[in-house]
């Protein structure tokens, strides 16, 4: 993986969302795919995109983005509630109840950072050791290696790692509902952000720990 300032170059990354430089109301991503991501809401600002708790942004429902193993999804976000289990990224449904359908993603409840993954018959959430700030930049995010072996979940806040263990092996790829990848929002039952996310990304491998520390040192200047 090679980053810089304003461009990163890995064959794994899926999906590269800068928000303080997409402006618009729809806009193509940064990774060399090219997802067309429509924005609900979600107002561009210079740190970018503010959301109130009904906006979210649709990237798509490429292949790519279904990713069922192993992967990483990291962001820069600035949180200003916690109401509502607030969904970060994410693909497929973020929601317990929704068991069936399938999905993985970043949530927080409570000011704590969690993952959500369904797999199509059970839906688990694994609380990370880390509780979030209000009104504070901070860099989230997980890798997983497609496992239930112990430390197969590796969550990220800042440059503290926790390791976890991850109650599923899969994950299903074709999703009945919310059958996207979205920014802002847990599911079609709720769960929107409160804040801005400033970027986010998601790689089809496991970040090792020196690369997700890269990846924060050399875009934390826009943040803090």
């Amino acid at each position: 993986m090679k980053v810089k300032k304003n461009f990163i170059y890995d064959p794994s990354l899926v999906l590269f969302l800068p928000l303080y430089e997409l402006d618009g109301t729809s806009f193509m991503d940064k990774s060399h795919y090219g997802h067309l991501a429509t924005v609900t809401g979600a107002l561009w600002r210079p740190d970018g995109r503010s959301f109130d708790g009904d906006d979210y942004i649709n990237c798509g429902t490429a292949d790519i983005l279904r990713q069922t193993g192993a992967q990483s999804m990291f962001a820069w976000i600035k949180p200003t509630s916690w109401d509502g289990t607030p969904g970060i990224m994410g693909r497929g449904s973020m929601a317990t109840s929704n068991t069936s359908q399938g999905g993985i993603g970043l949530f927080i409840s409570a000011g704590v950072l969690y993952l959500q993954h369904n797999d199509g018959v059970t839906s688990s959430n694994t609380a990370s050791a880390f509780t979030l700030s209000l009104n504070t930049w901070q860099y989230v995010g997980f890798t997983w290696d497609g496992t239930t072996n112990a430390g197969g979940l590796v969550f990220y806040l800042n440059e503290v790692a926790d390791s976890k263990t991850c109650p599923v092996a899969s994950i299903i790829a074709n999703p009945t509902d919310d059958d996207f990848f979205k920014l802002g929002r847990r599911s079609s039952l709720g769960g929107y952000f409160y804040g801005t996310i400033g970027e986010g990304l998601h790689h089809s491998r496991v970040l090792t720990a020196s690369e997700a520390q890269q990846t924060r040192l050399v875009t934390k200047w826009r943040y803090v």
